[in-house]
């Protein structure tokens, strides 16, 4: 680095002995630390996520931690994690929080007799509606119009918008969507305009601000009570961009009756028929697959894993996915996307199961859909009954400097009522998929705890 002010040499600069806080090798030098601290506990990183980490000494053999910067979860049996917290200390000061009810801004509501977890992020989208300007919008059912269609062509009279406004504004919906797949593709059709923004992306970005607003207490809901079945969903939006005429795109995976993982993203390649653009998107979610099988058998601490079933709603596509056929038809597709062809044919870890369009959950990622749709497969994905209300009804106070926040209501039990909303009904082939885990993997509330902690790294 260069010498301070009155210690400059011509020719010469300083060689760091060590790194120090600003440096862009500081993050990589602190989590070797940290790794480093970790590892004379006998607490390693698993091989799904080096920031996830699984210990192996005698003391705390269940303890499981979640590392973000310096900000950990603990998962495991209170003495265990007591008996952590006790060698750890001798490393690093630290800050205990007490069980999580925050995280990297996402509240965690537990509710230990439902057995269930819910994540949202209220108190961040209301901030965010206020930093925007859209406490006072109107109430919108959905984060696009069903007759949105974006494009880079400007033939509007207004002038355009601030660029730097419009990316923090999308800059924020993408921290928000770290719970919420519902915006996931309008969130994807917004970022593709960065660089030149007209006035309709920006009606549009607040558009989706609003929504969030509206529907601020909306988030995934796991259930401990159902079975630990990993289901993906998988769907394409064929030339669905008015510029390029590439498709979109989409995938879900639910686990323990809510979505776990999720994306919309525009392709690479211009797909020449919709079976092409779902056979690219369905490869795509198989590479999802792998890695999000991997994270369960770590963190179940199993063996293997049954076959995971990849639910398709293309005749077409899903044949591809076992047998070459018309191959004239597919030669000309890349082969890094026949990489589904392998996992499904010859090494059986997945299987692509037919399902009818209404209930391919991944099309919330694919389009703007209508209010009733959209409704549909956001109480599908979330784990939300058919008999409680999508909207918020509590307001926030724009005057206050510190902004009450409403109650986060508690998970509602499963509605076993199928008459309001249809239930899916998935093909027999899927139904003999029955895992061997029903047991392995629960919201624990027999002698377990979570625990956050703050670590502050002495030296560094």
């Amino acid at each position: 680095m260069n010498a301070p002010e009155g210690h400059e040499r011509p020719g010469f600069t300083i060689l760091l002995g060590r790194a120090i806080y600003g440096l862009c090798d500081s993050p990589r030098a602190y989590f070797q630390s940290f790794s480093k601290a970790l590892g004379g506990l006998e607490v390693r990183p698993t091989g799904s996520d080096p920031c996830m980490f699984k210990s192996h000494n005698p003391r705390y053999r269940n303890l499981w931690i979640i590392c973000y910067v310096d900000d950990l979860i603990l998962r495991g049996p209170s003495s265990e994690i007591s008996a952590f917290k006790a060698d750890f200390t001798k490393i690093y000061e630290i800050r205990d929080y007490g069980e999580p009810e925050s995280f990297l801004g996402m509240e965690v509501t537990r509710d230990r007799v439902k057995r269930t977890i819910k994540l949202t992020q209220t108190q961040y989208i209301e901030q965010m509606a206020k930093r925007f300007g859209m406490l006072d919008s109107n109430y919108v059912a959905t984060p696009l119009p069903p007759s949105a269609k974006l494009t880079s062509i400007d033939d509007s009279t207004h002038p355009p918008p601030d660029p730097k406004l419009f990316r923090a504004i999308i800059g924020s919906l993408m921290y928000a969507n770290m719970t919420r797949c519902d915006i996931a593709h309008a969130v994807s059709q917004l970022s593709r305009y960065l660089a030149k923004p007209t006035q309709a992306h920006m009606n549009e970005a607040k558009h989706v601000v609003a929504y969030l607003y509206h529907h601020r207490h909306l988030g995934p809901t796991y259930d401990g009570n159902m079975s630990a079945e990993l289901v993906g969903y998988t769907d394409a939006d064929w030339a669905g961009c008015l510029d390029t005429r590439r498709s979109t795109s989409a995938r879900i995976f639910m686990f323990m009756g809510a979505a776990l993982t999720w994306a919309s993203k525009q392709q690479r390649t211009v797909a020449t028929s919709s079976a092409e653009a779902e056979y690219t998107a369905a490869s795509d979610c198989a590479r999802e697959a792998m890695w999000v099988r991997k994270l369960v058998v770590d963190v179940m601490e199993l063996d293997s894993i049954p076959v995971t079933p990849i639910l398709e709603d293309n005749a077409a596509a899903a044949k591809w996915c076992y047998n070459p056929l018309n191959h004239a038809k597919q030669k000309h597709i890349d082969i890094a996307y026949h990489f589904i062809r392998e996992q499904v044919a010859e090494f059986g870890n997945l299987t692509i199961v037919s399902v009818p369009t209404v209930d391919q959950l991944a099309d919330l990622g694919t389009k703007a859909l209508a209010s009733p749709r959209f409704e549909y497969l956001v109480r599908k994905v979330f784990n939300i009954a058919p008999d409680r209300s999508l909207r918020t009804t509590a307001t926030v106070d724009m005057t206050a400097d510190s902004q009450v926040h409403p109650t986060i209501p508690t998970p509602a039990s499963r509605h076993t009522d199928s008459t309001e909303v249809p239930v899916r009904r998935l093909p027999t082939t899927f139904k003999r998929l029955r895992p061997t885990l029903e047991n392995k993997f629960r919201v624990d509330n027999n002698g377990c705890n979570g625990d956050i902690i703050r670590s502050t790294a002495a030296a560094v």
